[in-house]
């Protein structure tokens, strides 16, 4: 009787110790599979400090200091006064706007154009420039396409902006059609030169990036952007209306 005991209890005792090895196993697995995980996120975290480098306000204020003549390129078509204040303070929170982001994703500002162009740069040089990055963009996404191209591009965003203007202003669709193709093209133009290419698809990747995510406060970076965009509509339909 003894020795039957004696053996159940080592049967026991051997299931005991291999259940006890599967779940070391399987806690040693869920492990690994976390290390592998954080190797992951930092080689991706890794990936982008590589490329871009940290951001420094210096390096905002300077961008701002070239941008300022694009923005001035819309103003100088009218007059000094009231007018001008009250854009000159949409264009300084449309402004704070895109810095946010940049302070938010920690990624140096990068700028549009003025390639090869100093800060202490003349006037004339600054003005310019500035007036070959409007008319260089304007012709490459609007004029220098065929009426299919346009069509295809921004007929149903154009519609859209038309009907809306005309609803809201009281306004022919052909002039309002007119205002919104305007619009769409300068808030490209806005994108552009706040966000050029390398910066914006970089934005859009951490707004969808799981793993961003899970690290980072990635809902205040979409809320960030979607605020950056409703100014830049606004501003272009400003800039739109001048031009």
């Amino acid at each position: 009787m003894f020795k039957n005991f004696g053996f159940m209890d080592q049967q026991e005792i051997q299931k005991i110790a291999v259940e006890a090895l599967q779940r070391q196993e399987k806690q040693q697995s869920r492990q690994e599979e976390k290390i592998a995980l954080i190797e992951e996120r930092e080689a991706t975290i890794d990936y982008g400090s590589a490329v871009f480098e940290e951001y420094t306000s210096d390096n905002w204020n300077d961008k701002v200091k070239k941008d300022r003549n694009i923005y001035n390129k819309f103003l100088s078509n009218i007059e000094e006064g009231e007018a001008v204040d009250k854009i000159t303070l949409i264009i300084k929170d449309f402004l704070e706007s895109a810095q946010s982001i940049y302070e938010h994703i920690n990624i140096n500002p990068e700028t549009y154009g003025f390639k090869g162009l100093m800060l202490d740069a003349s006037e004339a040089e600054l003005n310019l420039e500035s007036q070959r990055i409007v008319d260089n963009f304007f012709n490459k996404h609007y004029f220098s396409l065929s009426n299919s191209e346009r069509d295809k591009l921004y007929m149903e965003q154009s519609l859209s902006l038309a009907k809306e203007i005309v609803l809201n202003e009281e306004i022919e669709i052909t002039e309002a059609m007119e205002h919104a193709n305007k619009a769409i093209i300068v808030e490209k133009l806005l994108q552009e030169v706040n966000f050029p290419k390398p910066i914006y698809y970089r934005i859009q990747e951490l707004m969808t990036s799981p793993l961003y995510g899970e690290i980072f406060e990635q809902e205040v970076l979409v809320d960030k952007w979607n605020k950056f965009k409703d100014k830049s509509n606004a501003l272009s339909r400003v800039f739109a209306a001048l031009i």
